[in-house]
């Protein structure tokens, strides 16, 4: 549901840097949308992605290895690691996409910033989430998230080891569940430069919450890769 303008606090604070807004892309499966990343980014590119664009983020540096030197990969998850949690979690995506199509955006909204991952994340942030989203342009959302839905991607946690490129996972400490992913992704990393960082005091939505201290962390990994 997220947009480019979402990032642009973020991406203030690396001004001198260039960077490059892609949009989530729409297209028919999962693999297909990282075939579109894959050709938006220029050689050399680090990713940077937040939740499901994280994962969009792994995913592309998987397929476009030769052109990433680098991924900062915020409060993601790389994969569902058995049959039953994909059950669980389509079941779940199926619901949210269903209550997209029947109801008016403004309840979808309040009732998906009430999930238990962002009940550390201040009401304030919780409330311009939904303020903004209410501005967007909903058709897609059903179909996006039906096609990216984690029960529905591959499971990269065994591939990990594979991607060859250092590796910044970012969690907010509160945010209990994906500040151990992070760590674990990057105990599978095979990268010496692959570090985690968890930022205390901080829940799911690390780049609205802390945005001058992820775009400092950002900075400093960056300064490993020159």
């Amino acid at each position: 549901m997220g947009r480019v303008c979402d990032f642009d606090e973020l991406r203030s604070g690396l001004s001198d840097y260039d960077s490059i807004g892609v949009e989530m892309p729409t297209a028919d499966s999962w693999q297909g949308n990282l075939e579109i990343l894959a050709d938006a980014i220029p050689n050399h590119s680090v990713l940077i992605g937040y939740s499901m664009g994280a994962r969009l983020a792994l995913g592309t540096a998987m397929l476009a290895n030769h052109k990433s030197i680098g991924l900062i990969f915020i409060s993601g998850n790389p994969g569902l690691e058995s049959e039953s949690s994909c059950k669980q979690r389509w079941q779940v995506d199926q619901q949210w996409a269903q209550r997209l199509e029947l109801e008016d955006k403004a309840s979808f909204l309040q009732d998906w910033y009430e999930q238990t991952v962002f009940s550390h994340t201040p009401n304030s942030i919780r409330s311009d989430e939904v303020n903004r989203k209410l501005t967007y342009d909903s058709d897609a959302w059903p179909k996006v998230m039906r096609v990216n839905s984690l029960a529905k991607q591959p499971n990269y946690w065994p591939e990990i080891k594979n991607l060859n490129i250092p590796v910044l996972a970012v969690a907010g400490e509160d945010d209990e569940k994906y500040a151990r992913i992070a760590i674990r992704f990057t105990e599978r990393s095979q990268s010496p430069l692959s570090r985690a960082m968890i930022f205390s005091g901080c829940g799911h939505i690390v780049h609205h919450e802390q945005p001058e201290k992820l775009s400092d962390s950002i900075r400093d990994f960056l300064s490993c890769l020159r």
